[in-house]
């Protein structure tokens, strides 16, 4: 029990440093760049696309792990190759309808803002939509990973996506 506990308060301190070190950038990005319209829609476009996103990354380990987990090998290659395509096919859908549709997910949260908000913002979700299949193929090659018993360190993650 005490190795449980002692997991579960380094999975604290560490989520706890990350959403620290998350405000200080937030913070250092307002000092420098000062609070205007660029700085909001930046801030906008990235809460926008992460919720976006959101459901696909939560959803990965939830149908890559059972799949790479299966004793028969050719049960699990299969599972693991419907698993990827569903996967894959989400997350490009997703990126090309925010890519398509970013100035109109833009105009809904910065309704009075300016237009140059709007565009900027329009651009910022454009490029972070790019990311999501990148990060769905990060997310899951790293449940696989798991999967086999491989010990990946947390730090690895981030350095990747």
């Amino acid at each position: 029990m005490p190795n449980k506990n002692l997991g579960i308060a380094w999975f604290l301190i560490i989520v706890l440093l990350g959403k620290l070190t998350g405000f200080f950038k937030d913070l250092s990005i307002a000092y420098y760049l000062g609070i205007d319209q660029i700085v909001d829609s930046y801030f906008v476009s990235v809460y926008v696309a992460g919720l976006f996103y959101a459901g696909v990354s939560a959803a990965v380990p939830l149908l890559i792990l059972p799949e790479a987990n299966k004793d028969n090998q050719t049960d699990r290659e299969n599972g693991l190759l419907k698993s990827i395509f569903s996967i894959m096919f989400v997350t490009v859908m997703i990126s090309i309808i925010l890519f398509y549709f970013s100035y109109h997910v833009s105009e809904f949260f910065l309704k009075e803002s300016s237009v140059y908000s709007i565009n900027s913002a329009s651009h910022f979700i454009k490029i972070a939509s790019l990311t999501f299949p990148l990060s769905a193929i990060t997310l899951m090659a790293t449940s696989i990973r798991l999967a086999n018993g491989e010990k990946i360190p947390a730090n690895s993650l981030a350095l990747i996506n």
